[in-house]
C-alpha cells in the first residue's frame, strides 16, 4: 500500500488556498470544492461534494482551545489541499482509523505519510504546506487539536512531566515542527470509535464528547511518549522516528537494516527494538 502512495497514477484534483487566517482558509475551501459548511451550533460540518467523493468534515468546537476534527471520506481522485504559512500555537493529536495520505509541512522537503491506526502527536508552528489525500478508500480520521494555553489548563502545569521537547512547545521556545507517530493502541482506538459514534445529543453530547477528547490526548501521550521514553532516550527516539522516515522516502529503493542503522546511527539490533516498541510493527512493515 505504501508503494501505490509513491505511485500513485491518479491526478489529483487541486486545492490551492492563500488566505492569511482559518476563517479565510475555510471560506476559500468551500468555494473551491462548491459546497458551504453548515453550522449545528457548535459543530460546523462540510459535506464533500458528489464530483469528488462522499463524506463530510466536521469540527467541534468544546472548551475554549479545544477543538474535535472529524474526517470521514471517500474520494473518487487525489485530492491535493496547498496550505499557505499561517502561524499555529496548536497541538494537534491525530487517530488516524483508516485511510492513506501524504503530506508536506513548514517548508521541510521531506514527506511524512499518514497511514491505517497511526496515532500522531504534532505541533507545527506554520501551517503552510499540503497533504495529498488517495482515492478509491475510506479515510477515517479523529483529531483533538488544543491551544498552548488550554493544553497547560489541562495538565494543570505539570510540564515537568512531559518530555523536553514538548516543554519547549509549551513555553513557547521551540519553532522547529515536533511530529511524533506510533501504532494506534486498541485503547485509543475504541476511545476515538465513540467520539464517531456518540450516541448522544446537545449537553451530554458536548460532556461526553469532551470527557474523550481528553482521554485520546491522554492516550497519544502514554503511547508516543511515556511507553516509548522507558528504553530509550529522547534522541534515540528522534533517530528511530528518522529512520522510518528514511524508509518512507525510498520505498522503491528501500535500505538494508544495517545501512539504515548507520544512516540514522544506532546499531541494528536497537533498531529493531525500537521499531517494535515505538511503532509496534518491524522496521519493513512500514513499506506494505
Amino acid at each position: 500500500m505504501g508503494r501505490a502512495i509513491a505511485q500513485s497514477k491518479f491526478i489529483a484534483m487541486q486545492v490551492n488556498l492563500s488566505a492569511t487566517s482559518l476563517e479565510g482558509l475555510r471560506t476559500e475551501y468551500e468555494e473551491q470544492l462548491g459546497v458551504r459548511w453548515q453550522t449545528d451550533g457548535l459543530e460546523t460540518i462540510l459535506e464533500f461534494p458528489p464530483q469528488i467523493g462522499r463524506g463530510e468534515l466536521r469540527q467541534i468546537q468544546l472548551r475554549s482551545g479545544l477543538t474535535i476534527i472529524l474526517k470521514n471520506a471517500y474520494f473518487l481522485e487525489s485530492v491535493d489541499v496547498q496550505i499557505p504559512d499561517i502561524e499555529s500555537e496548536i497541538l494537534a493529536f491525530r487517530s488516524s482509523l483508516s485511510g492513506r495520505a501524504k503530506a508536506t509541512f513548514c517548508g521541510r522537503p521531506e514527506e511524512y505519510y499518514i497511514t491505517p491506526k497511526q496515532s500522531r502527536i504534532a505541533f507545527f508552528p506554520s501551517l503552510g504546506g499540503s497533504i495529498e489525500s488517495q482515492p478509491h478508500q475510506r479515510i477515517v480520521q479523529v483529531e483533538v487539536t488544543a491551544e498552548r494555553e488550554s493544553f497547560n489548563e489541562l495538565i494543570a502545569d505539570r510540564v515537568d512531566l512531559l518530555p523536553q521537547e514538548f516543554r519547549d512547545v509549551l513555553a513557547g521556545k521551540r519553532r522547529d515542527p515536533l511530529v511524533q507517530t506510533q501504532i494506534l493502541s486498541d485503547v485509543a482506538i475504541r476511545a476515538a470509535e465513540q467520539i464517531l459514534h456518540c450516541p448522544y445529543q446537545g449537553l451530554t453530547r458536548r460532556l461526553y464528547l469532551e470527557s474523550r477528547a481528553i482521554e485520546l490526548i491522554a492516550l497519544h501521550l502514554h503511547g508516543n511518549y511515556m511507553a516509548s521514553s522507558a528504553s530509550f532516550k529522547s534522541d534515540e527516539i528522534d533517530r528511530i522516528h528518522y529512520a522510518k522516515e528514511i524508509l518512507l522516502s525510498n520505498l522503491e529503493n528501500p535500505p538494508s537494516l544495517l545501512e539504515l542503522s548507520r544512516k540514522v546511527g544506532l546499531n541494528d539490533c536497537k533498531l529493531k527494538r525500537g521499531f517494535r516498541q515505538v511503532f509496534g510493527m518491524t522496521a519493513f512493515s512500514c513499506l506494505y
